[in-house]
């Protein structure tokens, strides 16, 4: 039975946070040797730790929450980490700015190690993997390899372009957020993973998040701004905040891309008239260029000959002046 006097050897704890500090490691047994079979939540965020041992959390065999926000872990590749998170009750893991974004050089390597710990852990159990304020660029292949159970992936506020992995079989999906991100195109296979988890309303998936993706609203905007009228608009929960970048018209930059039809969304010919007019003049002042070019080689003599002449007039009409302004001083 515990009692709230045995604090000396943690028997009892059920929630820890500890953040705010300056730690540099997370050692092995963060908690000691004991078991703390009652402990389900631990809260480490903004330490500015760097590294975690791979026994770091090797006693909390029951635990479920775990919370690394606003750190500095670099996942040290020198370090082996085959468990670290290898807890078969853990629902949950939370990412968020965990690799101090603003320091780690290669945020790709780092999540490549982070693939690794996922694919070395045992989470079958594992509903909520928050990844966002990472500045993650791309994702590895297989990167969610293992979470079968996945109910709600945050991957928001990165620089994610396009969402280079398939997203269908994480088929208890409900939640997927991807809001502030660098994507100006939503690719058809972002499209078709949604409607395989969606399945018309019999699937798992209920809302995703697309806002702060400035959208290029041009043809290439077409296929996404019909898939959205086509009945997943109460699907993306944030659909009338999908906005345009500067596109064809600087007009629609900010706007909604809904407010626009599909008919407003085009790509801006290459070849109109005045670009044509411009090439067309281009090609005439080559072409003038070339068949001058030709005509002096074929007539080099000619006007050899010519330059010759012509010198050796002006060369006599020079000694004539002189002359005449020499005869000119003496008659003065």
């Amino acid at each position: 039975m515990c009692s709230s006097y045995s604090w000396a050897s943690y028997p009892c704890l059920t929630v820890v946070v500890f953040t705010g500090h300056d730690l540099s490691i997370i050692g092995d047994n963060i908690l000691g040797n004991n078991s703390h079979n009652s402990l389900h939540t631990l809260d480490l965020s903004n330490n500015r730790f760097s590294r975690i041992q791979p026994g770091a959390f090797y006693s909390l065999k029951n635990l479920k929450q775990l919370i690394l926000d606003d750190n500095e872990w670099n996942i040290d590749e020198s370090v082996s980490h085959p468990s670290v998170f290898n807890h078969s009750n853990l629902t949950t893991l939370s990412f968020s700015n965990a690799f101090g974004a603003g320091r780690v050089r290669d945020i790709g390597k780092v999540m490549e190690r982070l693939q690794v710990l996922f694919v070395n852990s045992s989470m079958p159990s594992l509903t909520s993997l928050r990844l966002s304020r990472n500045k993650i660029i791309a994702l590895p292949g297989g990167f969610f390899f293992g979470m079968p159970n996945l109910q709600l992936l945050d991957l928001s506020n990165n620089k994610l372009d396009r969402i280079n992995v398939r997203l269908s079989n994480l088929t208890h999906l409900q939640s997927l957020l991807l809001h502030q991100n660098a994507m100006n195109v939503i690719f058809q296979t972002l499209m078709d993973d949604i409607d395989i988890l969606y399945d018309d309303g019999q699937g798992s998936l209920r809302n995703v998040t697309l806002s702060g993706n400035f959208i290029l609203c041009n043809c290439l905007a077409r296929n996404f701004s019909s898939w959205l009228r086509s009945g997943n608009k109460s699907l993306l929960v944030d659909a009338d905040k999908v906005t345009c970048s500067p596109g064809p018209n600087d007009a629609m930059a900010g706007a909604a891309l809904l407010d626009y039809k599909l008919s407003d969304l085009v790509c801006k010919e290459v070849t109109d008239t005045k670009q044509s007019s411009y090439v067309i003049l281009i090609i005439v002042i080559g072409i003038i260029t070339v068949i001058a070019v030709i005509v002096l080689i074929l007539n080099r003599s000619f006007f050899i000959n010519k330059y010759i002449a012509c010198k050796e007039m002006l060369g006599s009409k020079h000694d004539f002046s002189i002359y005449g302004a020499k005869y000119s001083s003496v008659v003065s």
